[in-house]
């Protein structure tokens, strides 16, 4: 039996404004062609890795790591996310949007369908 847990919407400290990935080629290669966010942004809340986690990754592959929480939907409309796509981030702790980039694919956290985790890289 499945169960909807309602939103959080107070946790959601953070915006998203998504950029979807689109390719184009240069020399018979793909590279990424699109470079402008969809509006509008979306609540959500960006959990760092923990300090020792955090530090690893940065240190071996040059990139910090987090997991990206957002709704299934906002204001009626389904929000989807496409790994390799782009999300910017602003709100509590961001003095700076930052940009990251999307890892992996949508999970159902604690399968509660109140909202889906995405791993989400910053270069550095």
């Amino acid at each position: 039996m499945s169960y909807t847990v309602p939103v959080p919407w107070t946790l959601l400290v953070h915006t998203a404004q998504y950029i979807a990935p689109q390719f184009t080629t240069d020399n018979g290669f793909p590279v990424h062609g699109n470079d402008s966010p969809q509006l509008p942004p979306y609540p959500c809340n960006v959990q760092e890795d923990s300090s020792s986690t955090g530090m690893a990754n940065s240190r071996l592959v040059g990139t910090r790591s987090a997991t990206l929480l957002i709704p299934f939907e906002y204001n009626g409309s389904a929000i989807t996310l496409e790994k390799d796509g782009e999300v910017v981030i602003e709100g509590q702790g961001f003095p700076v949007a930052r940009r990251f980039r999307i890892t992996g694919i949508s999970r159902n956290v604690a399968g509660a369908n109140c909202l889906q985790a995405f791993d989400i890289v910053e270069d550095s």
